[in-house]
This record gives structure tokens, C-alpha cells and sequence, in this order.
């Protein structure tokens, strides 16, 4: 496990969707399953997730709830690691707004050696990180103020699908990573195409993540783009991501979902 504990599992963007209900947990809560997988550029598996949303009976202006699982290698641990991340948020009807959240990182024999909390403050538009390292016995927090809207990785592609459904072209938004750092970002969509998932040849719309570098923007001619695609319609669930997998020093990846829904 590397020493610079920020970069860890600072997995960026694009791989959260929405799919079909699978089932419920409760009265009036609809569960949306999904699982994905990131290869290198090879085809190699790298790690595998799996993703449940609950979404609230109350509709839209409801509190909804992101849970991740996953394991497998990640740039940034010298060995294979597992994780939960939990997050809540709000879909607004025009965006998705997270609230709180907070993931846990063990080793390869099932040890808790990470803690990352997340808190969104959209009053104050501060948001707070925590991380507590379990090794070492360190915890660091941070605050950063944002002037736009604030996503990070577990929302993202919800954040697109709505983006999507609204029909908007582009966007500027900030993104929470787990450096930490807030990254300011331009989203726009590039073309629609048909790609294949899951066996099927599927018509997607194809975005771009843009870094907004301000006065280091020249600086973006050394960072490989990323892309991501979400589905046509109608519901515009995300499909496919390629670029980094953490930073600079990360492999460029696929990240893919395990069939289509469309």
C-alpha cells in the first residue's frame, strides 16, 4: 500500500448507473441493481462492483441511497483490496445533489484500513472530507467551498443521466475526488454511436469530462481525455467509461456494465 493515502481509491468518474428495478427492501422503495467491471487496455479484469440504489417513496425531492461493493486491484494499494461506499442524495427534478457519504476499505484478509466521510452543505456550499487511516492512526479533514454544481465519483453518472433527461448539451460542475480536491469540469456531449455491451449493439450518446485548469489549462495537452457513454434513451443509463483510473500515475481503463437494460 503506498504511503500517499490521498490517491486511494479515488476511482474517477463515471461507472454508478441507473438501471431496472430488481426488487424491494420495504414499502414503496424501489431497488435498482447493477455490476460492472474495469479491465486494462488488454482486456485483463482488474476488480469488479456491484451498485444498489434505493429510491425514496417519496419521489424525486426524496432521500435516495447509493450502495457500492467491490474488490479486486486498484492503482494506489500494492494488493488486492475490498470496499463498501454508501452515499445519499437528492434528485431535484433538474439535478442530483449528494448529501452524505462514507466508504470503508479493507485488505485482502478482510481488515478495515481506510474510512473516507463525505458531507455536502448546499446552505453554506461547503463540502467536508474526512479520512481516517486505521494503520497509522491518522485522520486529516478538509472543507472546500463550491460555486457550481458538486458531484462526486458515486453520483457522477447519475448526475450525466439527469443532465441527459434534461436535455442539456453542456455543463460546467465541480467534482469531490479523493485526493481531496475539488476539480472544476466542463461535460458536453461529443456524438451519438452504437457500441456493444454485453453482446448487443447499442445506440449511446458519447460525453467528455473536461478539466477547467484556469490559468495551467495548457496543461491539459498531457492528460488523456476521458469519455463516457450513457444509452440514447429513454432512460439514459450509463453504459461504458474509458480514461484513468485514479491520476497521472493510474492506468488508462475500461470500466463496463454487465449487459443492457435497453
Amino acid at each position: 500500500m503506498k504511503n500517499n493515502l490521498s490517491r486511494r481509491l479515488a476511482v474517477m468518474i463515471f461507472f454508478l448507473i441507473l438501471c431496472r428495478p430488481a426488487s424491494a427492501d420495504g414499502p414503496g422503495i424501489e431497488v435498482f441493481k447493477v455490476s460492472y467491471q474495469c479491465r486494462d487496455l488488454k482486456g485483463n479484469p482488474r476488480w469488479d462492483a456491484a451498485t444498489e440504489i434505493l429510491l425514496s417513496p417519496e419521489g424525486e425531492q426524496g432521500v435516495n441511497k447509493i450502495i457500492e461493493s467491490g474488490a479486486g486491484t486498484y492503482s494506489g494499494f500494492k494488493d488486492r483490496i475490498s470496499w463498501i461506499s454508501e452515499l445519499q442524495y437528492v434528485d431535484t427534478g433538474v439535478n442530483i445533489r449528494p448529501i452524505k457519504g462514507l466508504t470503508r476499505i479493507y485488505d485482502q484478509s478482510g481488515n478495515l484500513i481506510l474510512t473516507e466521510e463525505q458531507g455536502f452543505d448546499f446552505n453554506e456550499n461547503k463540502v467536508f472530507f474526512t479520512r481516517h487511516d486505521t494503520v497509522s492512526g491518522r485522520t486529516s479533514r478538509q472543507e472546500f467551498i463550491f460555486k457550481a454544481d458538486i458531484v462526486n465519483r458515486l453520483v457522477l453518472a447519475l448526475y450525466v443521466q439527469r443532465f441527459l433527461k434534461t436535455g442539456k448539451k453542456s455543463a460546467n460542475i465541480e467534482m469531490l475526488s479523493s485526493e481531496p480536491r475539488l476539480i472544476r469540469c466542463g461535460l458536453h456531449i461529443i456524438d451519438k454511436e452504437d457500441i456493444e455491451i454485453g453482446g448487443l449493439m447499442v445506440k449511446a450518446y458519447k460525453l467528455c469530462l473536461d478539466p477547467q485548469l484556469g490559468l495551467f489549462n495548457f496543461a491539459k495537452i498531457f492528460i488523456p481525455k476521458a469519455y463516457v457513454w450513457h444509452s440514447a434513451g429513454p432512460s439514459f443509463e450509463w453504459l461504458k467509461y474509458k480514461g484513468l483510473e485514479i491520476n497521472l500515475d493510474s492506468p488508462i481503463v475500461e470500466i463496463e456494465k454487465e449487459g443492457c437494460s435497453q
